[in-house]
């Protein structure tokens, strides 16, 4: 039937009897197909190659990436003769530290990592054209820096002080990490300046919190009671990975200290040709219901109560490395 139901035969079939009355005319229809087949879209995975690490947007239709054919095991019928093209967007660059203390040079083993964006610089280092503007001042996104702290779990740390909150807690009640301001801070940051690519990589954390009268105690390790992506390091973990105040000192970005973070200036870095000076910086740790730990400029572990403004934010999260 010319709808495409019958009986079919196969093209140039000879055929005889079609009818069982004699004489009758009977009507063939052709029926055609695509002369393109259907078919499934290949998976594409992450890939991580010489410190580059991406992760797939799908299969496209030109280099440029303009027209998306569909993801990995989605079915595509071309409707001709047609070249697809993998798509893949960078996740994050893993390399050595330059001497200018900020640029990286690609190398699958480096124990830094440029990931995620957020306002630093009053020059655009890394051509973002983005910025925020703070009294007049321009601070431009550009790659935040983060060091590998532990390579078998993908825990990686902010190298510098990025941001800034007013306390750990502001009311000083509760100094529970999971009840801070602290930590809505630290997930904005989760929220607000990585791409959904970046936010696959990451890893949330849950472990128990508890608070530490000694710096040699195990419930130095306080941490969340619920998961988390991003969120300060633990006094342990800051006391281990530095083992001496002048590696645990950390120095303030531009942007950080426009928003009040403070610094001394008995302490300085030149980073990107830019001088920065060391800073405070909160860790999730509480030593009693009204007192925290933090980092002080000069690099040892000290405790402050939740609702100074001095310290500053350094994230830290876990990735797939």
């Amino acid at each position: 039937a010319s709808g495409g139901t019958g009986t079919s035969y196969t093209n140039q079939q000879s055929v005889s009897n079609l009818s069982s009355t004699n004489g009758a005319t009977v009507n063939l229809y052709a029926q055609w197909s695509s002369a393109y087949a259907s078919i499934t879209l290949p998976t594409l995975n992450n890939r991580n190659t010489g410190g580059y690490f991406y992760s797939p947007l799908g299969w496209y239709n030109n280099t440029s990436l303009t027209t998306k054919l569909g993801n990995g095991g989605a079915s595509y019928t071309p409707t001709a003769s047609t070249t697809i093209y993998a798509g893949w967007e960078l996740v994050y660059t893993r390399g050595t530290l330059n001497s200018d203390n900020y640029n990286i040079t690609p190398s699958a083993s480096g124990e830094y990592i440029h990931f995620g964006s957020f306002p630093q610089f009053t020059t655009d280092v890394a051509s973002t054209g983005k910025y925020e503007t703070i009294s007049g001042t321009n601070y431009y996104y550009a790659p935040i820096l983060w060091k590998i702290i532990d390579s078998s779990s993908g825990l990686i740390c902010s190298e510098y002080i990025i941001g800034w909150r007013s306390g750990f807690k502001a009311d000083n009640s509760s100094v529970y990490y999971s009840a801070s301001d602290l930590r809505t801070y630290m997930e904005s940051i989760y929220t607000n300046n990585l791409t959904a690519a970046q936010k696959a990589v990451i890893k949330t954390k849950a472990v128990s919190e508890s608070s530490a009268s000694s710096i040699s105690s195990s419930a130095y390790d306080m941490a969340l009671t619920t998961s988390d992506h991003i969120y300060p390091i633990t006094a342990t973990q800051a006391n281990s990975t530095w083992t001496s105040s002048s590696t645990r000192r950390k120095y303030v970005t531009p942007y950080a200290y426009a928003l009040g973070c403070n610094r001394n200036t008995s302490y300085s870095k030149t980073v990107n040709s830019t001088t920065l000076y060391s800073g405070y910086w909160w860790l999730r740790t509480r030593y009693s219901s009204s007192i925290v730990f933090y980092v002080h400029d000069g690099g040892s572990i000290n405790r402050i109560t939740p609702n100074a403004s001095s310290p500053g934010a350094v994230p830290a999260c876990t990735i797939a490395l």
